[in-house]
């Protein structure tokens, strides 16, 4: 029966602490990724220790993140033959990758936006050539940026120089989610306003 006291007490203990610094530390949350986070970014740009506004932070500075895991299988080689601008015929031997595998939750970086306002993010810092294009697909209240298909029936996409078939896991398809953290704003209820007075008298 002691034994069992102090643990609720330990318990009590530990929650009341919890409520006191509540406010004193933060929790980084998961969650999808919307247009909105974009026009905060720009319209809420943030103020340096001197009260100035500084320069909007961009989409470029978030950190990405896939939602499921990805498997791309190769199904179309890429052609090895090219003419150059004199028109001589080069062969090119290169590696294929037969399987890429981007895990769940790997973290990304949006490269640029194309023509079609989809986000083009490159899951392989070593070779950007390599990247995956999100965008909004669903009318309504869904935000989410989701992976696009070049072909919506058989799930294949480009990627780097071959075309591959898309194989992913759960129900839903694979999409953009990012990272934040709710920071606490440190206040007083009740300030006794100091005054500024033009001239002050030694």
């Amino acid at each position: 029966m002691a034994f069992k006291k102090r643990y609720f007490y330990l318990l009590l203990l530990s929650c009341v602490v919890l409520t006191v610094f509540s406010g004193c530390y933060s929790v980084l949350t998961k969650r999808d990724l919307t247009k909105r986070d974009f026009k905060e970014l720009e319209s809420n740009p943030p103020i340096d220790k001197y009260g100035e506004r500084k320069e909007p932070e961009k989409p470029e500075d978030i950190q990405y993140y896939i939602s499921t895991k990805v498997t791309l299988k190769l199904c179309s080689k890429p052609s090895v033959l090219t003419v150059d601008y004199s028109g001589n015929l080069i062969k090119k031997n290169w590696r294929i990758r037969e399987q890429v595998t981007i895990e769940s939750n790997e973290k990304g970086k949006l490269l640029s936006m194309d023509k079609n306002g989809y986000l083009v993010i490159g899951f392989e810092e070593n070779n950007p050539e390599y990247f995956l294009r999100f965008g909004q697909l669903f009318d309504g209240d869904d935000e989410k940026y989701y992976l696009i298909f070049d072909d919506n029936q058989n799930y294949t996409i480009t990627y780097g120089d071959g075309v591959y078939d898309v194989y992913f896991f759960g129900d839903d398809f694979p999409h953009l989610e990012i990272k934040t953290k709710e920071l606490p704003l440190r206040y007083n209820d009740i300030r006794q306003a100091p005054g500024w007075p033009v001239f002050r008298y030694r």
